[in-house]
């Protein structure tokens, strides 16, 4: 069984003190944070399937064979809205030495909806992980 474990990264932040700039921010923050939150539960779905294929979602604290870093960032219209669109980046790492993960692959998507976003998120990390496993990488 391959244990992967998922994290989000990245916080939008306010460049100035003008009180627009700071609300369209929080805005902002508050969209992906609803967004991630709902991707997270999905892709407990997701595992859940993939479990009688080898692949099992690792929990933080629980030892995994690869990480998945997930960033995203809105561009057009409200997430999960008609219209709205979240784009995201995966970022694969194998581990390394000392405990450390070692850069994998990169891989961009993007999605209307927290539910494809994680069906796609999970299918391409685990072909972004088939790949580098086939190509000599061994864990």
């Amino acid at each position: 069984m391959v244990r992967i474990l998922f994290t989000f990264q990245g916080t939008t932040t306010a460049q100035s003190a003008d009180p627009t700039e700071v609300e369209n921010v929080l805005s902002a923050r508050n969209l992906i944070r609803a967004w991630t939150d709902s991707v997270d539960v999905f892709l407990d779905q997701v595992a859940l399937g993939a479990q009688d294929k080898g692949w099992m979602r690792a929990r933080a604290g629980e030892q995994a064979h690869y990480s998945v870093m997930i960033m995203a960032l809105p561009i057009q219209g409200g997430v999960c809205g008609p219209l709205g669109i979240m784009t995201y980046s995966i970022v694969l790492f194998e581990p390394g030495t000392g405990g450390q993960w070692k850069y994998l692959q990169n891989l961009v998507g993007y999605g209307t909806s927290a539910h494809q976003a994680a069906g796609a998120i999970f299918a391409a990390a685990t072909q972004g992980i088939n790949a580098a496993r086939s190509s000599g990488h061994t864990h």
